[in-house]
């Protein structure tokens, strides 16, 4: 993305890492990672749903809100998804 750069080192990724729990499905770093060619699979299968980035997406005032503002962008059928109760149970 045109004027965005975020970056950090090997060993400060494993400072954050080291600083979360180990409760995550991802091992103790909270690092997850795909074998060789799982990623490109999955996106051929459309098995992520991808949105294009923008400066006011990445730095969005309540990030707790984009996961219902991008699937209301992407059209009723997403918006249906969005509008969703989280536990499908109390439906």
């Amino acid at each position: 993305m045109p004027n965005l750069n975020l970056s950090h080192s090997l060993d400060d990724l494993m400072v954050i890492g080291d600083s979360f729990s180990s409760r995550s499905g991802c091992g103790a770093r909270w690092l997850c990672g795909w074998s060789a060619g799982q990623l490109e699979s999955e996106m051929q299968r459309h098995a992520w749903l991808t949105h294009p980035a923008t400066l006011d997406l990445v730095f969005h005032p309540e990030p707790q809100h984009l996961w219902s503002l991008i699937l209301g962008q992407k059209g009723w059928r997403y918006r249906l998804l969005a509008e969703s109760p989280e536990d499908l149970a109390s439906n």
